[in-house]
This record gives structure tokens, sequence and C-alpha cells, in this order.
């Protein structure tokens, strides 16, 4: 990955409104999604620890694209001890 960023095994990814649909990213923090319909979709990756992504694209069948997603960590909330 460029500038040694972490793999994001097991991520979630999937279209707003097809859940039903998820796949996972593989071991080398790759995934491959078929859209069911055209046009304007929005594209959704979480996974535990980090901030949920969504990226809008343009789906067209047949049509094969690349994004390559990053995903930010969040902190965890720590109860504070009094």
């Amino acid at each position: 990955m460029p500038n040694g960023e972490e793999k994001l095994i097991n991520a979630k990814v999937y279209f707003e409104g097809d859940e039903k649909n998820v796949v996972r990213s593989d071991e080398n923090g790759l995934y491959a999604i078929d859209a069911l319909q055209e046009g304007e979709q929005v594209l959704v990756a979480e996974k535990e620890g980090f901030a949920k992504y969504e990226e809008i694209m343009f789906v067209v069948k047949g049509e094969n694209q690349e994004l390559n997603l990053e995903l930010e960590a969040i902190e965890p909330i720590v109860p504070s001890v009094e």
C-alpha cells in the first residue's frame, strides 16, 4: 500500500441502500463489488475502530472502476476514573 498505510482486512463495503449485498475486504485489503443499479451511488466502507467512509460515485454497467479507500482511525473513548 502507498506510504506504508495499513491494509484494512475484513472491512465491510456496500452501496448505500443495498446493505444486503455487502462484501468484505480480503487479507490484502482489496475488495470487488457489483453495483445493481447504474447512476449516482454512495459507496460505504465500515470497520470497527474507524470512521465510516462514504464516497459518491457514478456507476456505469459493465465498466470497472478502481477506488482506493482510506478509512480514518478513531480514538477509543476511555471513561475517566475519578
